[in-house]
């Protein structure tokens, strides 16, 4: 039994610290940030695995019933044929500009299931690539984004889905579900 023990407890400790490893290591100042258990960053990130280990890249098994579709991937996506005859749920986000300017940017939101079928399409189409995803934890400038559009605590998990053309934001809910996606390739990142 107690070589049960000592064999299991260094494997315990590397997951641990794995998955520890895998969420954002350093939040700017003045933003509310709240970690989530690595046990609960281990779900999130192996359902994202799941989804973008392959072409094509399905969100649906994803989402939670209420989705915001940031400004910048509503603006890319908003005229997919699969949203033909759609009625849609719009919603405005502010962001500070520069010089105290406030922009109002057009989002929408993804709450029932025409919606929802007509925005896995359409992100299907956006997530094409010959370039596969990585899964990563935000970095500091990309906090700093995404604070801008929503100034409320930011909580665990959330990731980006990398491949240098795209930087997919999917921020998750209590049980697990993407409530936000967003681009940040698309947004000014400056590290």
């Amino acid at each position: 039994m107690k070589n049960l023990v000592l064999t299991l407890l260094p494997t315990f400790v590397l997951v641990v610290v794995a998955s520890a490893a895998d969420t954002a290591s350093k939040v700017p100042d003045g933003i509310s940030y709240e970690k989530a258990s690595p046990e609960v960053n281990a779900i999130a990130t192996a359902r994202l695995k799941a989804c973008f280990k392959e072409p094509p890249y399905r969100l649906d098994p994803l989402l939670a019933d209420r989705v915001i579709c940031a400004p910048e991937v509503w603006a890319a996506i908003r005229d997919h044929a699969a949203f033909k005859g759609v009625e849609i749920s719009p919603a405005v986000l502010h962001k500070p500009a520069e010089g105290g300017e406030i922009q109002k940017l057009d989002a929408t939101f993804i709450e029932n299931e025409g919606q929802r079928a007509a925005f896995s399409l359409a992100m299907q189409d956006y997530l094409k690539s010959p370039k596969p995803y990585e899964i990563r934890p935000l970095t500091e400038a990309e906090l700093k984004i995404y604070w801008s559009m929503l100034p409320v605590l930011i909580t665990e998990p959330i990731y980006v889905a990398d491949n240098t053309e795209r930087s997919i934001l999917l921020h998750f809910d209590e049980q697990t579900k993407v409530f936000w996606i967003g681009d940040l390739a698309r947004l000014a990142v400056k590290e």
